[in-house]
């Protein structure tokens, strides 16, 4: 996976830790299993930045926090994403959508939390209750997700098929078949 953020680091997650590259060096995150703000896993499947975090998908969701160069792991994520594929788009600042497909099930989870969360993190608060997770989809084939540049659409591959997800109304709808 591959993700630039605001800062113009490149970020690459690999099957051996998550490197950040800034044009001319690169840093190695690992897991060090001594250590609770690192990485959670050496094998990362999805990143996206979303304001304060760079959201990176191991076999559970960690928020890197660049301030404190601390990931905060999210262990209520742990179950969701023990999968063969995964990815990760960010809606807003506040928001992810992850992709999760794990042989035969697909699931599209929206993951999302409150404008302080950074602060409250900081404060060494528990945030299992102000972070939100939802299943939002499953059992549609969705090979790819992106959303519209005005966000307020969540655009799906399934198979030949274009869909519109609306994540206000829920509202998922077939746009066209797409060439082969």
């Amino acid at each position: 996976s591959v993700c630039q953020d605001s800062d113009d680091f490149m970020w690459f997650g690999t099957n051996n830790g998550l490197n950040r590259y800034d044009g001319q060096e690169f840093v190695v995150f690992k897991n060090d299993p001594y250590d609770p703000f690192s990485i959670s896993s050496d094998k990362v499947q999805a990143l996206t930045e979303a304001g304060d975090f760079l959201c990176v998908l191991t076999r559970q969701l960690d928020l890197y926090d660049r301030q404190t160069r601390h990931f905060y792991r999210l262990p209520q994520t742990l179950a969701l994403f023990q999968a063969e594929h995964s990815k990760l788009v960010a809606q807003s600042d506040t928001c992810i959508w992850a992709l999760a497909y794990r042989n035969p099930d697909y699931s599209l989870y929206r993951i999302s939390w409150p404008k302080n969360l950074v602060d409250l993190l900081h404060k060494g608060t528990d945030i299992s209750s102000v972070v939100r997770i939802e299943q939002v989809l499953q059992n549609l084939k969705i090979n790819e997700i992106a959303p519209a540049p005005d966000r307020k659409i969540l655009w799906m591959v399934s198979g030949q098929k274009l869909y519109a997800f609306d994540p206000i109304s829920g509202d998922l709808s077939f746009k066209t078949d797409l060439p082969p």
